[in-house]
């Protein structure tokens, strides 16, 4: 009697979900077979096929998909031994006419010769009718102009240069009436030393003890 197979479930109990796959979300596949990564630009820009040259796996000579664009590469990457894997619908035919069947044409159906030249990706980001690219974690510098609210920055700086000037006069009347208060202790304790003296001098047997013991 043959054994039913029950569905994998993740350890909470719920049946995994299905991986969805980025490259046809975000429409990198071709009909022909053209490859475009996820660059947001129109017209879309088309990967570039290139070789593995480092790797610690074991993929030096494997070729691989990645965005062409230097400027703001958006991270697109597929193995080229894994494009069908990934839903890649493979690559279209080029049909020459008799007159033109020594034409050579590249894997992706390109004529190559006759002055033919691969353009160039282009820098200038806009957005094409679609789905969107996937998001960079890529902090950008927003510069907004000045709002006229906003308060003056030169006034500001002068009002708070202004400020330091004043606290700068104040602690140096303060450090001065420091020494004055100084000054004044040492003249009052002069005056009661002198004063001791001279009760003691007129009533010796009533302070003469206290100015002996100072």
């Amino acid at each position: 009697m043959p054994t039913e197979r029950r569905a994998r479930k993740t350890l909470t109990g719920a049946a995994p979900k299905k991986r969805e796959n980025k490259y046809q979300k975000y429409g990198c596949w071709a009909s022909d077979g053209t490859i475009f990564c996820f660059c947001d630009n129109d017209p879309r820009l088309e990967a570039a096929q290139r070789t593995c040259q480092v790797s610690d796996k074991g993929n030096v000579g494997r070729k691989f998909w990645a965005c062409d664009n230097r400027l703001e590469n958006c991270g697109f990457f597929a193995w080229d031994d894994e494009l069908a894997k990934n839903g890649h619908p493979g690559w279209g035919e080029f049909h020459a006419s008799d007159e033109d069947e020594d034409v050579e044409v590249d894997r992706r159906g390109h004529r190559l010769g006759d002055g033919y030249i691969t353009p160039p990706p282009s820098t200038q980001n806009s957005p094409v009718a679609g789905p969107s690219t996937p998001r960079k974690n890529k902090k950008r510098r927003v510069e907004r102009e000045p709002s006229p609210d906003w308060p003056d920055i030169e006034a500001v700086q002068a009002e708070l240069d202004d400020k330091k000037k004043e606290v700068r006069e104040l602690r140096r009347e303060k450090d001065e009436w420091r020494k004055e208060k100084d000054e004044m202790k040492k003249e009052i304790d002069g005056l009661k030393t002198e004063n001791s003296r001279l009760l003691a001098k007129v009533y010796p047997e009533v302070f003469g003890d206290r100015v002996a013991a100072a």
